[in-house]
């Protein structure tokens, strides 16, 4: 992998093992306090197209 990062190693495991990877840019505290990250994926100008659709159009 390019700079300095770890490279990639394949390890075969006697069984399959579920990974579950989430993508957050906004976290709720334990106190309820909000804080933003940034997006650096861009997939926050994605979802917020997809939960601005009016769903009107989809009757």
């Amino acid at each position: 992998m390019a700079n300095g990062y770890p490279r990639a190693k394949y390890i075969g495991l006697p069984l399959q093992v579920p990974v579950w990877i989430s993508y957050y840019t906004a976290w709720a505290d334990k106190k309820g306090a909000v804080h933003f990250y940034n997006d650096i994926y861009g997939l926050d100008d994605v979802l917020y197209k997809q939960l601005s659709f009016p769903f009107s159009q989809l009757y």
